[in-house]
């Protein structure tokens, strides 16, 4: 149960790790602006 747990915590971290990223970069863009 936390193995499977665990399992579905990294995969949606690293899923969302990036997009998270890529989001904070073009706020940054926007605020710049």
């Amino acid at each position: 149960m936390t193995y499977i747990l665990s399992n579905i915590i990294t995969r949606f971290y690293r899923s969302y790790l990036p997009l998270a990223k890529q989001m904070h970069y073009k706020a940054k863009v926007f605020s710049f602006y």
